[in-house]
């Protein structure tokens, strides 16, 4: 029954029963007109034998009566049907020599043309007119292709009834918002993919200029054994900033793309922050940095170890960055929810208007020295694993970072 639910196989069903119904009944009203004639005819023809019979034998009237309407005796049937024989009549005779049968049957037979005529040219109009109505939604999912292939996703096939075309206008509005999202994110990659292209180019640039110009120097002046070292250590500096940024660039680009798959595992965050405050130890000594951890126990998280080693390696190297001589200090605290790891160093701050930028690409503030790559970084790893990062900060004071985890 699956089959009739099809608006169109409904429809056809439908109107070859009325047709057959319309047919039978126009048959049956010609056979019905054809049937009280052949009555009447055989009636008349009756009468007219018995008329004429009974005016030559009036004696005889009562038994030509009954004889012209009694059963066939067999006996006098073939009797019958040999006089008549003589005369060149027979069962055989052609229908044209019997007038009013003749007649009748003409008759009939021209009504059941012009019936049939009739009948076949509602048929026909009913098929162009069905045919026609499927061919033009044929036609509206062609131009509807036709425009996706333009690359026009607004245009849509309003059916809406039951049937195979309603489930075809379904899949076809799915396939044009699945093609819609793909080119969507195609265009997203392009521009995607130029933007990082960009920006790589133009990171790369200031500390690419400096190196040349250092080279330069070295193979242009006379410099003594102190001047070339210090030139030398300035080049490694660069290059250095360099390849952390290159670095830090393919890392958030992957993320952004989606192109990396964080093997989340029960993590012991303990071990990650001595992990990161043991490799940021000469960077620390170099700024004069203390650095304080208050581990916490059983401090077990869901995610990445090793990217989240790098998203708070970014934050704490940042907090060192900017906090010469005095400290930086991480706690660990957690709950039924979260957990916490605490940043909190004592350096410069944060101007409050720059505060709402910090995790943004490339944003430098008024500091010539800072890339504004490393947060931006941490936030898109730490979102990636469950979590999401907090910052408070005051000018002269110190600025707090909040790692949240559930």
């Amino acid at each position: 029954m699956e089959l009739y639910r099809n608006s169109e196989i409904k429809k056809t069903l439908i109107i070859i029963v009325i047709t057959n119904l319309i047919t039978f009944a126009i048959l049956a009203l010609v056979f019905f007109i054809s049937y009280d004639k052949l009555k009447i005819d055989y009636i008349e023809n009756k009468a007219y034998t018995i008329g004429y019979l009974s005016s030559k034998y009036p004696n005889l009237e009562n038994e030509i009566v009954s004889l012209s309407f009694s059963n066939v005796n067999k006996k006098d049937l073939d009797y019958g049907l040999d006089i008549i024989k003589d005369y060149g009549y027979s069962t055989d005779l052609n229908m044209k020599f019997i007038g009013n049968f003749n007649n009748i049957f003409v008759i009939t037979f021209v009504f059941i043309g012009i019936a049939m005529l009739v009948l076949t040219g509602i048929h026909i109009k009913i098929n162009n007119s069905y045919h026609k109505r499927v061919y033009i939604k044929l036609n509206k999912l062609t131009q509807a292709s036709k425009e996706i292939l333009a690359s026009n996703y607004d245009v849509d096939i309003d059916e809406y009834k039951e049937g195979e075309f309603s489930k075809i206008s379904y899949a076809f509005v799915q396939m044009r918002d699945v093609i819609k999202n793909q080119m969507n994110i195609i265009n997203q990659e392009k521009e995607f993919l130029v933007r990082i292209m960009s920006d790589i180019s133009h990171q790369l640039k200031t500390p690419l200029a400096s190196t040349m110009m250092f080279n330069e120097i070295m193979l242009n002046k006379n410099l003594d054994e102190a001047q070339r070292n210090k030139f030398l250590k300035e080049s490694e500096t660069q290059l250095e900033r360099m390849e952390w940024m290159i670095k830090s660039l393919l890392n958030l680009s992957k993320i952004d793309a989606k192109a990396i798959e964080f093997r989340k595992n029960e993590i012991n965050l303990n071990l990650v922050v001595k992990e990161v405050l043991a490799s940021l130890y000469m960077l620390s000594k170099k700024n004069n940095v203390e650095m304080v951890f208050e581990e916490y126990d059983k401090a077990i998280i869901y995610a990445d170890g090793e990217w989240i080693k790098e998203a708070l390696m970014n934050i704490v190297k940042n907090s060192i960055e900017h906090s010469r001589d005095s400290s930086v200090r991480v706690s660990i605290e957690k709950s039924k929810v979260f957990t916490k790891v605490i940043i909190k160093d004592s350096g410069q701050g944060i101007k409050k208007e720059d505060l709402p930028n910090i995790f943004n690409r490339f944003y430098k503030s008024n500091k010539p020295n800072s890339v504004g790559i490393g947060l931006s970084l941490s936030k898109s790893i730490v979102e990636s694993n469950n979590g999401y990062i907090e910052v408070s900060s005051e000018l002269g004071v110190g600025s707090q970072f909040r790692v949240i985890f559930y």
